[in-house]
């Protein structure tokens, strides 16, 4: 038994095993197989990680006529993978300007939601989960967007932006 790897979702793995005998070593899945873990269709003799959870590969030399049937497993820990989101700052607004949609993304690729923070009170705006802003009175306007994560990828830390609702000029 080889020691547990923590390994991520997505990324490839070789493994490696050598026979004292000199005699060929074959890979397989014997744990994981479609689920967790399956041998890559480009890259052969590689492992790709499909999610978290355990992946064993089991390594075997045949053995011959001089040589006995010897094999090794490894089980490997795959762990979920990191995302950061990207969150451009917010310009300034003065109140009475129209709703706009905020542009936050994640390095997975999945979607991104927001909310006010809750930290800020009162709040100058309100906002969607999907980032549709609207402002609603002059003041500080601070938004937390967030990604929670999925099988393959964890939660991403939260980025919080915040911007300054100017009030309205007197009309003539």
């Amino acid at each position: 038994t080889v020691p547990m790897l923590p390994l991520a979702g997505g990324e490839l793995y070789e493994p490696v095993a050598t026979a004292t005998s000199g005699l060929a070593v074959t890979y397989a899945i014997t744990t994981g197989n479609g689920t967790v873990c399956e041998f890559d269709s480009v890259e052969t003799g590689k492992v790709r990680f499909l999610t978290s959870g355990n992946c064993e590969v089991t390594a075997t030399q045949a053995g011959n006529a001089r040589y006995v049937i010897a094999t090794a497993r490894q089980v490997i820990a795959v762990g979920l993978r990191n995302q950061t989101i990207t969150f451009p700052a917010v310009e300034d607004r003065r109140f009475g300007q129209p709703a706009f949609m905020l542009a936050a993304t994640a390095s997975s690729g999945l979607a991104v939601s927001y909310q006010l923070d809750s930290n800020v009170s009162p709040q100058a705006c309100t906002v969607t989960t999907a980032g549709l802003v609207s402002i609603t009175q002059a003041g500080t306007c601070s938004i937390r967007a967030s990604q929670a994560g999925d099988s393959t990828f964890q939660a991403a830390p939260d980025v919080f932006r915040s911007f300054t609702v100017a009030p309205d000029r007197a009309g003539a």
